[in-house]
């Protein structure tokens, strides 16, 4: 499965472009949704700062966040969205693969939601989203028309 950076918020776009994925995802997986102080290096403070993204990112990439960000504020994303656009896809792919079994609808509708703890109908909406980002809206017909079987 290939998703695009499209799906990530612009901040974590810019980190990804300053620092690269890797430290991206660490910093994310770390700090997501929190506010990151980051700091110029001027004082005591400022350097008990830097430690703590040093110990996140790395030396290189934190002196690359200091050097773009210092003195701001920086809200770490979440990026919720892109990992729901990736559930989703997983979701989408399973599903089509158990319809290709031969599988009803509605019983992989059921057994998906088990499997990932979600409710049968976010379990179709993910099917659709999922069909839709990756343009094959003819998967989300196929698996409405086993509702009627």
């Amino acid at each position: 499965m290939k998703l695009s950076l499209a799906h990530l918020p612009k901040t974590a776009r810019d980190l990804v472009d300053l620092i690269g994925l890797p430290a991206t995802l660490t910093l994310i997986e770390a700090r997501a949704g929190q506010v990151l102080t980051v700091p110029k290096r001027k004082r005591k403070a400022g350097e008990d700062l830097f430690e703590q993204i040093l110990d996140l990112v790395g030396a290189e990439a934190a002196q690359k966040i200091v050097s773009r960000y210092g003195g701001e504020y920086l809200t770490v994303p979440s990026c919720k969205h892109a990992v729901r656009a990736v559930r989703d896809a997983e979701l989408q792919a399973r599903f089509d693969a158990l319809l290709k079994e031969g599988k009803g609808a509605r019983a992989v509708a059921n057994q998906l939601a088990g499997e990932y703890r979600l409710d049968v109908s976010t379990v179709w909406r993910a099917s659709k989203r999922a069909a839709a980002d990756t343009g094959n809206p003819a998967a989300v017909v196929e698996a409405q028309l086993g509702l009627f079987a």
